[in-house]
């Protein structure tokens, strides 16, 4: 069972991972669930979007009001680009590619590549290899490169039509000159004018699309997750992989076998869950959880099979998650972050699952018997994993297994990002350490009434030891290392701090000084271990930049500080009555 509202970055990809998972296709079924509002809120702008730029394309003096118009007109603009020298060099690269899929997929990576570059997100000349690493898979670079200067002569004049529109998008121009300067200069002149010359016979001499034809073209550039997933069905048809579309009502209450009110609700990813379980065959055993950017080993479905066949199989098993697939897009606190958290999965996680029902929400597999008993998730917690895990050891005793079989997820790529995804999971730790003393006992639940406080109790000291304690400490050790290293820094500028103490202490100084080096060096070691996990995608063009690359994990142990920070700040928001309300989506990186 794969979540996935305004997914349709990945979601693909994702679908792609499971049809190669190695199982009796007849035993195994995947449904993925959307959420209607995202449908809603695709088909309600749709019409306003097409209106604008139909009058925009008939008046030149014409100013859309919607923000999301401009990104619409420059759809528009990169399906008129003159192509036939750049399809010329990609056939002669990729001789055996489909020309139509290939024009496809090069219209695809300059879209995203503009939009990239006037949304004002990150982008560099690796961004536009990894366009064409997409379009066209296992060539190598070398190879690639020579495509490159029509690639962003093209994105050039594509951007430039949007300047010749609004003038805020002169800086977005200077962005694709620097990276064009970087890749080797720019094309002649005599060139660029030939090509804006095809462009603008191709805009403004043709006959304008129809309102129609401009429909087709937003259906096909702003797809959502559902478009993708029913595709993917149509796709798969006739090869024997089960793949079921589960779409969640906009108004639906979000309880287990819940209603329909007739009015909106908010949505979270357990409410989305309660609605799909639904659509679950009567005859399912283990019920599997996957983020929507979730690729697990393909042998992962028999490794939990032989633990379902043993004599006393689990009822809730979780398996390690490796967020570091993105790791060539992150920010240096993100890779940093995400290293850590891989590697506290592989060491941390099957020691932490022997006192805690610590559910991950993510290659996490549960007893369908259990869920019904269960009644499903909360679709009101913030952490509806961690929530469910705690309830069924409250009210049944429910231990966890540790299924030692990896899946690789992203992390959020910026700082900001990074920082309310973990600031949501410290926030729902913290509800769940609320709500343990407050369940009702149930004649239900197993053992006495005595029996069910004692676990609360118990349950809520191994929530308070592994949350906000840990994190406190964690987090003054973090700024002792942080202080010696300022210290360190000032000193080196003559700043003399401690003063004489330093000086008459060189062992000391020295000490301190090689505080840095287990943080370094362990940090270099996560990403040894976990570099084969890595989206070679995204990879770096050349070693000089790669050295760079590693050269920002030097920053570990002035950085490490940040890394407990979002959940001491948790902590200290919920002291105060303060804590998040509101389920938060993570962002991903498009695959």
């Amino acid at each position: 069972m794969v979540p996935a509202r305004n997914e349709s970055l990945v979601i693909a990809r994702t679908i792609e991972n499971l049809t190669k998972l190695d199982y009796d296709m007849n035993s195994l079924e995947v449904i993925v669930v959307t959420d209607q509002k995202e449908r809603q809120e695709h088909e309600n702008f749709k019409p306003v979007l097409i209106g604008e730029l139909h009058d925009l394309l008939s008046d030149p003096d014409f100013v859309p009001k919607e923000i999301k118009t401009s990104g619409f007109f420059l759809s528009y603009v990169v399906t008129k680009l003159p192509y036939g020298q750049i399809m010329f060099q990609c056939m002669d690269i990729a001789p055996k590619s489909d020309r139509a899929l290939l024009r496809g997929k090069i219209e695809r990576a300059i879209f995203e590549f503009c939009n990239t570059i006037i949304s004002g997100r990150p982008a560099d000349l690796s961004t536009v290899y990894y366009g064409l690493r997409r379009a066209m898979p296992g060539i190598e670079d070398e190879r690639l490169s020579q495509a490159i200067t029509e690639f962003l002569l093209l994105s050039r004049l594509a951007i430039g039509k949007l300047l010749e529109r609004n003038p805020q998008y002169i800086s977005a121009l200077r962005r694709i000159e620097i990276i064009s300067t970087m890749s080797g200069g720019l094309p002649p002149m005599r060139t660029e004018n030939l090509r804006l010359a095809e462009l603008d016979r191709l805009l403004y001499r043709e006959e304008h699309p129809t309102i129609e034809k401009l429909g087709e073209l937003y259906d096909s550039f702003f797809l959502t997750t559902q478009q993708v997933v029913e595709d993917c069905i149509v796709a798969g048809n006739g090869t024997g992989f089960r793949l079921k579309h589960s779409e969640v009502p906009f108004d639906f209450d979000g309880e287990m076998g819940g209603k329909c009110t007739g009015e909106p609700v908010k949505s979270t990813k357990g409410r989305a869950l309660n609605w799909a379980f639904n659509d679950v065959d009567p005859q399912t055993d283990m019920v599997v959880f996957y983020d929507a950017e979730s690729h697990p080993d393909h042998d992962v479905m028999l490794h939990a099979g032989r633990r379902l066949i043993s004599k006393d199989p689990p009822e809730i098993m979780q398996g390690p998650l490796f967020q570091v697939r993105n790791y060539f897009r992150m920010g240096a606190i993100s890779r940093i972050g995400g290293l850590y958290k891989a590697i506290a999965h592989d060491w941390y996680l099957p020691l932490l699952i022997k006192k805690l029902p610590f559910v991950g929400g993510t290659n996490l597999f549960i007893s369908w018997k259990l869920i019904q008993k269960m009644r499903g998730f909360d679709e009101n917690s913030l952490t509806e994993d961690l929530e469910f895990g705690c309830r069924a050891y409250l009210y049944f005793g429910t231990k966890l297994a540790f299924l030692p079989v990896k899946s690789t997820e992203q992390t959020p790529p910026t700082v900001a990002q990074f920082f309310r995804q973990r600031l949501r999971w410290g926030s729902g730790h913290m509800q769940v350490m609320r709500s343990i003393r407050s369940y009702p006992w149930r004649d239900t639940a197993v053992g006495t009434r005595k029996d069910f406080d004692q676990r609360a109790l118990s349950l809520w000291w191994n929530l308070t030891l592994t949350g906000p304690l840990e994190w406190v400490v964690y987090q003054l050790s973090t700024l002792v290392v942080l202080a010696m290293d300022v210290i360190l820094v000032l000193n080196a500028f003559g700043a003399g701090i401690p003063g004489a103490y330093f000086s008459q202490n060189p062992v000391l100084y020295w000490f301190l000084l090689c505080l840095n080096i287990p943080y370094t060096a362990f940090t270099f070691y996560c990403y040894i271990r976990y570099d084969e996990v890595f989206d070679k995608t995204f990879r770096p063009l050349s070693l000089g930049i790669l050295v760079m690359d590693l050269a920002k994990l030097l920053m570990a142990s002035f950085v490490v500080f940040l890394l407990p920070a979002p959940y001491t700040f948790a902590a200290i928001l919920s002291l105060f009555g303060k804590s998040p309300k509101i389920w938060v989506k993570t962002p991903r990186t498009e695959e």
